[in-house]
């Protein structure tokens, strides 16, 4: 194949799917990401139990940012000219709270990328929760069926937002209309405070017309191991979320155990790319820890994509994996299809 894709005209689905797999096949880049992932800020107001960054289990040792409008304006047009389709807006800390976020959103939907936004939903500005509108999804994150144990999840030293997120999402459902059904995502972290309360959450979020729900783990540091499941306890968990999936009015998902052990490589690095609040760039990997390709305050998005550093990660990711016990990646099952397609060519 001759040449590459990193200045190319917007191409469809198909074009750009052949192209990423002909990259994994062949240890080259012929085009950007399929998406991208961006942190636009550290504040958060909210303190959630399983938060590697806020936590009151956690002594957060980061510097307060915020990723400017124009550095991401900069990121998301680079994304765009690469043929990236998805863009994820989230943040250390709440997206909400970055004041230019209503602008990112509309810039991004401009630039023909599906824009999902990952969020408390505990906005209080009517100009924030409007420009949430132009988004295409919403992932609210919600691990708390009742007051209680909502605040006990979300807000042990604030104050509870419980009652807020819940009319915000009506308020929402009623401006976006019944076409817009999927707008939502109900976003669980599952740990050990609220394992058993699956059942409570599906039941607020048919009460509350969602329709779809993700059943995650969460991403653990030293301190909130604590709040891990067991083998045990996922495996009955398992069984419970796979019999709310047969719901008809449900659309489930989980990912809560990753036997990293038993994977051998890993081809993301082709298809995602993280840029951090503080505009480090990271391929095919959400972990703080990963290596850094790059900074968007040194090179451009694209350049740093293409460059030797990137396609060194992507190697070593294929092909010198260093394996870890047990973790929380949400490419794990996106990876174990392509691991079957790549087995067919």
């Amino acid at each position: 194949m001759k040449g590459d894709f990193r200045n190319s005209r917007r191409l469809n689905k198909f074009v750009c799917d052949r192209l990423r797999t002909a990259g994994v096949c062949k240890d080259k880049t012929f085009i950007g990401p399929e998406w991208l992932g961006v942190e636009i800020n550290t504040a958060c107001n909210f303190n959630c139990v399983f938060c590697w960054f806020h936590s009151p289990y956690v002594t957060y040792q980061g510097r307060a940012w915020q990723l400017e409008l124009e550095k991401f304006q900069e990121a998301v047009t680079d994304a765009a000219e690469m043929n990236c389709r998805y863009i994820y807006i989230t943040g250390f800390g709440e997206p909400t709270l970055h004041p230019d976020l209503p602008e990112m959103i509309s810039f991004a939907k401009a630039k023909g990328l599906h824009v999902v936004v990952t969020t408390n939903l505990s906005v209080s500005s009517p100009r924030v929760l409007q420009g949430l509108l132009s988004a295409d999804e919403l992932y609210v994150t919600f691990c708390g069926a009742d007051s209680r144990q909502y605040k006990r999840m979300h807000c042990p030293r604030t104050k509870s937002y419980f009652g807020r997120v819940l009319s915000n999402i009506r308020a929402l459902q009623k401006m976006a209309g019944p076409e817009r059904k999927d707008f939502f995502l109900l976003n669980v972290i599952v740990n050990k405070i609220n394992y058993q309360d699956v059942g409570a959450l599906a039941d607020l979020a048919k009460t509350l017309k969602i329709r779809r729900i993700r059943f995650s783990g969460f991403s653990k540091v030293e301190q909130t191991r604590f709040l891990s499941l067991d083998a045990a306890e996922v495996s009955a968990l398992q069984k419970k979320i796979a019999r709310l999936s047969r719901l008809p009015h449900f659309d489930i998902d989980e990912n809560l155990m990753l036997p990293y052990s038993k994977l051998e490589r890993c081809f993301m690095g082709w298809y995602a790319l993280l840029l951090d609040v503080y505009g480090e760039v990271r391929v095919g990997c959400l972990d703080p820890a990963a290596p850094a390709a790059g900074s968007i305050y040194k090179e451009r998005l694209k350049d740093i994509w293409f460059s030797q550093a990137s396609q060194k990660i992507r190697l070593d990711m294929k092909y010198r994996l260093k394996k870890k016990e047990s973790g929380h990646c949400p490419f794990f099952h996106r990876n174990a299809r392509l691991e079957e397609l790549i087995a067919k060519k």
